[in-house]
């Protein structure tokens, strides 16, 4: 009995790790995550928003130099009147008013250094005469 016991709990134990160490890495999964994107295996997607009115949009996230070294911010602007982008890095200005025409599209490439831990991002997007906006607002690391 004991020994039938060592052999079944060794049996499974071994077509566990067959299983785990035989499963190819990209056939089994169902669907990427919030946080992957299916274009590029190197590509991380932070953000990925769409926006209308007259408020300015604004959001936060973090980018670390160990998910990638490049950043791009994507603005389409699907509205009537041309928005203006700003973005800051760790609480400092990093560019400010980058202008986008109707129906045009923006992106800013950006280095990632990373300081100690990660770099804290904002972007803001508005429009001078307070016209309704219609983005597309994205960020992706790689």
């Amino acid at each position: 009995m004991k020994k039938s016991l060592v052999v079944i709990s060794t049996l499974l134990m071994l077509s566990t790790f067959t299983g785990f160490a035989s499963a190819a890495p990209d056939s089994t999964r169902i669907a990427p995550t919030q946080l992957e994107t299916s274009t590029d295996s190197r590509e991380i997607s932070l953000f990925d928003v769409s926006h209308i009115g007259s408020h300015t949009f604004q959001n936060s996230f973090h980018a670390n130099i160990h998910a990638g070294k490049r950043l791009d911010v994507d603005v389409k602007n699907d509205g009537s009147g041309t928005v203006f982008m700003t973005l800051m890095r760790d609480g400092e200005y990093y560019a400010v008013d980058i202008p986008i025409s109707p129906g045009q599209q923006k992106t800013e490439t950006i280095n990632v250094y990373g300081g100690f831990i990660s770099e804290k991002w904002k972007v803001f997007i508005n429009t001078k005469d307070g016209h309704n906006m219609d983005i597309q607002v994205s960020a992706r690391q790689y």
